[in-house]
């Protein structure tokens, strides 16, 4: 492991504190590679997006993606994590919604933006992906 390289407890403590990350596939000669609001649960990445996506398609489609979160200033951090995608129907649906907008949006307009997108697509779905193969860096731990 490099100097540079984050701990898996750190990896997943900066998943945590991210609302958005980069999802990233490919399959059948179609690529995405998007911004998405993320949350973590347990050990997996979960995201939201109506099921006829290009996002959606491509990646359940592949079975596989790659979730990365960086910083924008020095010094530097990333993760990314890549594994199994699936959708989940077990989450609950309405809540994870509103968490996400909450956290990146604020109380206000938060729950605004969540009742407005849920009352206004059923088709939204939730995306888990369970990364099991890593890359990260982290500045901070060289200094």
């Amino acid at each position: 492991m490099s100097a540079l390289t984050m701990p898996l407890a750190d990896r997943w403590r900066f998943l945590r504190d991210a609302t958005v990350a980069v999802v990233s596939a490919n399959h059948d000669g179609e690529s995405v590679a998007v911004p998405i609001w993320i949350q973590v649960e347990d050990a997996s990445v979960l995201m939201v997006t109506p099921r006829a996506s290009e996002k959606a398609r491509v990646m359940l489609g592949a079975g596989r993606a790659w979730v990365t979160a960086l910083t924008n200033d020095a010094p530097y951090r990333f993760v990314a994590g890549e594994g199994p995608v699936e959708l989940d129907e077990s989450v609950d649906l309405p809540a994870l919604v509103r968490s996400m907008s909450r956290r990146s949006l604020g109380e206000a307009k938060g729950a605004e933006f969540a009742e407005g997108w849920l009352e206004g697509d059923p088709s939204i779905v939730v995306l888990r992906v369970t990364p099991d193969r890593w890359r990260s860096m982290d500045e901070t731990r060289g200094e």
